[in-house]
């Protein structure tokens, strides 16, 4: 049987995939204006993937 979610993610998910570094502060919460700058980065260099996804969620 084929999991849900995984199905939904391989379909929203397309091209090439870049790792990218989870930014967290001294508190363990995510900076999310960092990850930000690190997802302008990789489509500026031409390094995205579609996705249907919003980082300001």
């Amino acid at each position: 049987m084929t999991n849900p979610i995984a199905q939904q993610v391989r379909q929203t998910l397309t091209g090439i995939l870049p790792p990218l570094s989870m930014p967290f502060d001294e508190n363990g919460n995510l900076v999310k204006g960092a990850l930000k700058a690190q997802v302008d980065f990789m489509i500026r260099i031409g390094r995205a993937s579609r996705c249907r996804w919003r980082l300001d969620r």
